[in-house]
Formats: C-alpha cells, structure tokens, sequence
C-alpha cells in the first residue's frame, strides 16, 4: 500500500511539547515499518494553524490523493483542529478517491468497522460544532443591534459605507431616496428596477434583480435601526415615508392587489351573487372600444356548463367606475377619524424593558463563558417568546395605515381629474378593500 503522511506544527511551544515535525517523522516511519508499509512522501506544513485548510503541504495532498491508499498523521488534530473541517477531508476528499485515514495516537482507521463507525460519531460532533457556530453568531450579531451597531458583513446596504464600526452615508444614498419616492408615487417595483438599470449602478450591482429593490424597500437600517434596535447611524429615509412603503407593500401582500394595471378595479372587485371575481372585457363595434365588467365565474374553464351561468349581467367599466370615484370623493376626513376603531394601549413595557435586561445579561455571560452556548441559547430563546407575547397585548392603533389613507383622501380630486391610471388605482387601493356588484347596487367595502 502507498502511504502519504501528513506533519504540521504551528508553534515553537508545540514543538517543545514533542509535536515538533522531526519528532512526529520519527514516530510515522516507525509506524510504517511495524506495518511493513510504503512510505511514498510526507508532506509538511510548519508554522500553519490547524483552524483552517489554507495550508500549502495539505492542499497539494488533496491534488496528489489518487497517488495513496492511506494517509496517515500522529495525532487527529495534526491534520484539523476543525472536526467539520476532519469530516469533509474523510468522507469528501480521501474517501471519494479509495483512500483511508489513520491516527496513530488515537486507533483512528477507517480500513476498519470501528474506523468508520468513529466517522458517523466525528460527523455528530461536527454538526454540534456548526451549531455551536450559529450560536455564537447570532449572539454576536445581536449584542452589535443593541448597542445601534450594524452587524458588518461582506455586502454594506446600499447608500452607506462601514468605517470604524459604523455605517456612513455616500452618494449612493440619492438612489435610495429615489426608489422610495417612485414607490411612493405608484411606480412597480419591476418598473423600479429597469428605471435604475437604465440610469444607475452601486459598487455591488447594476439593479439586476427585482428582489434587490424589494428589500431596499423593507430594510429598517434606512431609517436609522438596527433590527429593533436605534442604530447610530445616520438614517437615508424618514420614519413617515418608511411607513407609508411598508404600508403598501403590505397591502399588495395580503391582498394580492398592484396598484399598476390597465383598469381602475382589477383585483378588487367581486361578484355579488356568486363571490367570483369580475373581470373587464372589451368589444369593438363600429371601431369603437366598449368596456365591460362581468362575472369571472363565465371564463373559468374547470367548471361545466350549467355552472358558468351567474346572475349578474355585464356593466359599462366606465359606469361603475365613475361611481366608485364619486363615492370616494363624497368621504371625508372626518369619516376615516370617526371610523377607526383604536384599541386600547396595554403598557407592558415594564416587563419588556425586564426582559431585554435579562438578556443582555446572559450575552455578558456568553462573553464570560462561552462553552454553555446551547443552554444560554435556550434561555434567550424562551425569553424572546415571552416577550413576543407581551408585544402582542400591546394592541395599537394602526397609525402609519391611517396616515396612508388620510393623504389618499386630500389628493384623490386633483389626481382623478389629472392623475395616471397608476396613480388613481393607488387612491383606490388606498381606501377601499373591496367592491360587490350586483345588478341594481354596488357596495363598497372600506379600508376605514
């Protein structure tokens, strides 16, 4: 059998304790002569930390595997300190190639039914190791939200850069601004995007993705926060235009509607008799367009014959949506004030402040302590879902949606008289949840 072994130190200390290269030599050529093996080539890396697998002597034994049927190494953490880092060289590089592993010092031979069954116990202490990880991940990144800091990383959000452990604001700041205002003014989100492709670029993308601009739109970092959590940057948006976005993207959320399309009701309006929705459609007579609302139910192709009849007749589109229009303009203000129904306050704020205070404590202690992961990471966890339940009882009115639809209202006569079809679906959008057509009434059903 061809045997490659592996050496590595990465301290004059370690060397001092016997783990020095020319001692772990000695030891691997005594080894391959009890077995009467081939020593082919020994590969060495001094001075390199086992954490990682950066190290030269080790990734050329990678390139060079199909070369050996063994390798062999002194000691486990000769080849890894990581037993992640172990599993994968075992079971994703040698074994791949027809090669087993051995461990003098600890009887680690995968030629063996114990070896591999030692294989499926390193593969549980790697998992825990990953979780271990996480843990101390996630407790890192929130002990920065706490103190307002953003958590670094790779790719900066959009319209700042990070210096001295913070976020600050650069040019890219304007194109942030303009995505919220063209939000704002009724602009798709995929309209957004080709609006910005066309124009702009950031140091991490020419907006190729839709997805970019929808989480540019949800982030809370552009207002200042970090998570829940006041951050100590600078904010790009203010808090009023923040929540008349998340306002929006909400509602197109929950109820599927866009305030773009061809027609003012598309996607609100329902029948009265069968509860399908109504669909406009178009003939031309005398080359002249006619426009139509009726029942959905007519145009679904699952349903037989006998079901695709439905009481309700065909309505002018320009009939119907003049009404709705003129029933906006009669609501006023003093509707959407009288109307809203505000629950009372329940101030748990006491207990939550409590709560925040107890963990940041057991953060302290992880800094402390930081082999009790998975116990202080169950608590915290428990103390969150405690805290999530009082925020619940915590029911307060819904300002930001109110705010939303008072604005809707001052500005729905100017943009019915001058306004696009996107900017007169956002007023309706705004202020009415539903509209139910029968033959002789229409009801309309309000946001407020």
């Amino acid at each position: 059998m061809n045997i490659a072994a592996y050496l590595r130190v990465s301290t004059d200390k370690q060397a001092d304790k016997g783990y020095s290269l020319s001692e772990q030599e000695k030891r691997i050529k005594a080894y391959c002569n009890s077995k009467d093996w081939d020593l082919v080539k020994i590969y060495k890396d001094p001075g390199f930390t086992g954490s990682n697998l950066e190290r030269p002597a080790l990734q050329s034994l990678i390139e060079e595997i199909d070369a050996y049927d063994i390798v062999l190494v002194n000691k486990l953490d000769r080849l890894s300190r990581s037993q992640k880092d172990t599993l994968y060289l075992i079971q994703d590089v040698f074994a791949p190639h027809g090669c087993s592993f051995v461990s003098i010092e600890e009887s680690f031979d995968t030629t063996t039914a114990l070896g591999i069954a030692m294989v499926g116990i390193l593969s549980a202490f790697a998992q825990l190791e990953r979780s271990q990880i996480k843990e101390r991940m996630k407790m890192g990144k929130e002990g920065r939200a706490r103190k307002g800091l953003w958590h670094g990383g790779h790719y900066i959000p959009t319209g700042y850069d990070y210096k001295d452990g913070t976020l600050h604001i650069n040019d890219e700041a304007e194109q942030v601004k303009l995505i919220f205002q063209m939000y704002l003014d009724g602009t798709s989100i995929r309209d957004i995007t080709r609006f910005l492709q066309q124009h702009y670029t950031t140091r991490y993308t020419s907006w190729n993705y839709v997805g970019t601009v929808r989480r540019i739109l949800a982030n809370p970092i552009y207002i200042g926060m970090v998570g829940e959590y006041i951050g100590q940057h600078e904010p790009i948006i203010d808090k009023e235009t923040f929540d008349k976005v998340q306002v929006m993207l909400e509602d197109r959320k929950r109820g599927g509607k866009t305030p773009t399309g061809k027609h003012l009701l598309t996607g609100m309006i329902y029948c009265g008799y069968c509860g399908a929705r109504v669909r406009s459609v178009s003939t031309k007579l005398k080359e002249k367009k006619y426009s139509y609302y009726r029942c959905g139910k007519i145009d679904s192709a699952q349903l037989n014959k006998i079901d695709h009849r439905c009481e309700l007749t065909p309505k002018k589109e320009e009939e119907i949506d003049n009404f709705v229009i003129a029933e906006i303009l009669k609501a006023k203000l003093s509707d959407i004030q009288s109307k809203e129904e505000i629950a009372p306050v329940i101030d748990n704020s006491t207990e939550i402040e409590k709560i925040d205070k107890q963990v940041q404590r057991l953060i302290d202690l992880y800094a402390i302590c930081g082999d009790d992961v998975e116990e202080l990471a169950k608590k915290i966890k428990t103390l969150k879902s405690k805290k999530a339940s009082l925020q619940k009882m915590q029911l307060k009115p819904k300002k930001a949606i109110k705010k939303h639809m008072i604005h809707a209202l001052k500005i729905a006569k100017e943009t019915f008289e001058n306004g696009t079809i996107e900017e007169k679906r956002q007023i309706v959008d705004a202020l009415i949840s539903k509209v139910v057509l029968y033959n002789d009434s229409i009801k309309i059903e309000w946001n407020f």
